[in-house]
């Protein structure tokens, strides 16, 4: 895999990563507006779908390729948007 592959492929994992918490927090009402079972099978699709959207992506960038750095760039990115929202709600309150 070459670097300009490499490097692409850690951007789109970290955005990947921010994309899911962003969108995660935004439809989270609509998750868990039911009772536990539908709830459950409402997370498992939006998992599932999650999942096969970034391999599907990723298939295309390096031809899914799949290193553990990629899996860290994308918690990367989940906990980097997570710290900015908290840091929105502070400043929403203040």
């Amino acid at each position: 895999m070459s670097i300009i592959t490499q490097i692409i492929s850690f951007l789109y994992s970290f955005l990947f990563g921010f994309f899911i918490c962003f969108l995660f927090f935004k439809i989270k009402m609509y998750l868990y507006k039911y009772n536990n079972i539908i709830s459950f099978f409402n997370t498992f699709l939006f998992i599932i779908i999650c999942s096969l959207l970034y391999f599907r992506i990723l298939y295309y960038i390096n031809y899914g390729v799949l290193n553990l750095y990629f899996l860290l760039l994308i918690l990367i990115g989940i906990i980097s948007y997570y710290i900015n929202l908290q840091k929105k709600c502070q400043n929403k309150k203040l």
